[in-house]
Order: C-alpha cells, then structure tokens, then sequence
C-alpha cells in the first residue's frame, strides 16, 4: 500500500465536501462457491452520507434524514476477480436546496506471474445539483485507480499507483498522479516506506504548476 491515496474516492465532488472515503454504516454480504474455481459475492449497504466527523450538540452523528445505498457484486476464478460496484444517495444544503448523485463502475483484482498483484477501481459518477442551485446544474464526473503490488524479498515490498480524476466543471478537483513506493519490514508490524509522487497534470489555469512529492519515514501497526 502506498501513503498516496485514492484520489477519485477522495474527491468532492458537489459543494457539500462529500466523498467516499470514511463513513459510518450498515452491511450485509454474501457469497458462495459455484465450484471449486468459481465464486460470486453481493454486498449491499446503507450509510449515513456524513462522513466520520464528531457528533453534533445532541449526540447525533447524522446530519440530515437521508440515507445512501451502496451494494457490489463480483466474480472470482481462483486468485481473479472482477466487480461492479455502485453507490447511490441525497444531500441537502443549509437552504434546503438538495443534490442527488450516484457513482457506479468496475473494480479488478488479478495475479500475475503468481506474484504481481494487479487491482484497482474505475467509476462514473453524476451530481444533479452539485453547486446547489435552484436552477439545477448537473456535474458529470469519472475516475479511478491501478495499482501493482509485488513482493520482492521475504523484506522488501514493491507498489506502484496511479490515479486519474476528471470532474467536469470543476478542473481544479483533476489528478493525474504516479506513484512508486518500496517498503522495507523491520517487524511484522514495523516497517520503513520511501515514496516518489510525480504529477502529470496538464498545466493550467487551475493548476499552474506541476507538483512531485516524495515521502519516507516508518509506519506502525497494531
């Protein structure tokens, strides 16, 4: 896994700051083996849409009566597998103005050469009335990653990433990122990460100037 995020899940899209990062909800899964190869599963969810931030005055967590779907379904043969994922909701502004939008698309999770993982997510996504007007004006907007996981030694650990985002009527919310991170695994749960950023991102009015990052440093876990 690499420091840099998912840029399209991170995205906000409509002026509320929604985005599918954190949120608290509800789910329930299945699945089943068709044979021995073969598999399918189904997740459907219900989420409160408001992300994680603390509880209001009353203890509520919640921020408006709405509730947002979710659900996937995916297919397996051995160590493949191929999805659709979509989501599918209501917000509302402090004037009572609302917006509803859904994203939905294709996910992937393959192995190749038995040691190169390769997944990753796409999705397209619709605001109604993303700006909260009381003409509506609908925001159109697509993006997604890939990602490449490979173990190198019984120590070192290879990721690679890359992210696009496209939202129409809002170029400054456009990534265009690369990303390639090695990790090296002082303990089970302690490990040392040394990341390059490089940005591809025509350059614009919106965004003046390439921006490459880099980070190293150590990670915990418990």
């Amino acid at each position: 896994m690499t420091f840099q995020d998912f840029s399209y899940y991170k995205a906000q899209v409509s002026d509320s700051g929604f985005d599918l990062v954190y949120d608290r909800a509800s789910e329930i899964s299945y699945s089943v083996d068709i044979n021995d190869d073969w598999g399918v599963g189904i997740l459907t969810g219900i989420a409160n849409g408001n992300g994680i931030s603390n509880a209001d005055g009353s203890r509520n967590f919640d921020e408006d009566n709405f509730k947002n779907l979710y659900g996937r379904i995916n297919a397996s043969y051995g160590s493949q597998g191929v999805g659709i994922y979509g989501y599918k909701g209501r917000e509302k502004s402090s004037a009572n103005i609302e917006n509803g939008f859904f994203r939905i698309g294709p996910d992937f999770n393959f192995m190749i050469f038995d040691d190169w993982n390769v997944w990753g997510s796409y999705l397209y996504g619709e605001d109604d009335n993303g700006f909260f007007r009381t003409n509506k004006d609908t925001i159109k907007s697509w993006g997604g990653f890939t990602a490449v996981t490979h173990k190198l030694n019984d120590d070192w650990i290879l990721s690679l990433l890359h992210n696009y985002v496209d939202v129409d009527r809002k170029p400054a919310q456009n990534v265009h990122t690369a990303t390639v991170n090695l990790s090296y695994y002082l303990m089970r749960n302690l490990k040392f990460v040394f990341e390059l950023t490089g940005d591809f991102q025509s350059t614009s009015a919106n965004h003046i100037e390439k921006t490459h990052t880099g980070e190293f440093g150590f990670v915990f876990a418990y």
